[in-house]
């Protein structure tokens, strides 16, 4: 297994779906009922074939677009915009920040604390976060459609659906990544 264009290097088979290179550097393979998966060394990672739906290919400039939208609502945190808009852009940025908190508390010690270690408590915190500000978007688009404040333009309610919207697709794009349904720890949908 290998040849001039591997990127890995050379590896020769040491049993079944098990291979190793020259250095003892390993790389495992399963075919499961879920999908395949590749285990590179002693990483606490491993890597999973995916669907599209869990391909970053769609979701990533979504999330960028719904971040930059979701963003934007920092200009109904004035005075002067009506309670119903402020409302929901101060709940919606609050559930963004939740939402931050939890996915860079995952990336960074996620496999350290939650795999290696075995910690419970920890990864359970950071992914209530996470849960937390996914419910505060999507209650705050919910909240937006259903409540309405006093009559507003059209440039300033299409401005609120749009934050709302954005707020949902970025709950979807977490679904969709399975970020969301990772808790508790060791329980995956």
């Amino acid at each position: 297994m290998g040849g001039d264009y591997s990127v890995l290097g050379d590896y020769r088979k040491v049993g079944p779906l098990l291979y190793e290179n020259k250095k003892g550097d390993r790389m495992a393979f399963a075919e499961l009922p879920v999908g395949r998966f590749l285990a590179i060394g002693v990483s606490g990672g491993v890597f999973k074939k995916t669907n599209w739906i869990e391909s970053p290919g769609w979701s990533l400039p979504v999330i960028a677009v719904a971040i930059l939208v979701l963003l934007t609502g920092s200009i109904h945190l004035r005075r002067k915009v009506q309670p119903h808009h402020r409302r929901l852009a101060g709940w919606s940025l609050g559930g963004f920040l939740l939402v931050v908190i939890g996915l860079l508390a995952e990336a960074q010690w996620g496999v350290s604390l939650g795999i290696v270690a075995g910690a419970i408590v920890r990864p359970a915190l950071w992914r209530l976060l996470l849960h937390a500000g996914a419910v505060l978007l999507v209650w705050q688009a919910i909240r937006f459609f259903r409540v309405r404040g006093a009559p507003i333009g059209r440039v300033s309610y299409a401005h609120g659906a749009l934050i709302a919207a954005s707020g949902s697709a970025i709950v979807v794009v977490l679904l969709a990544w399975r970020a969301l349904g990772a808790f508790p720890p060791y329980w995956y949908w």
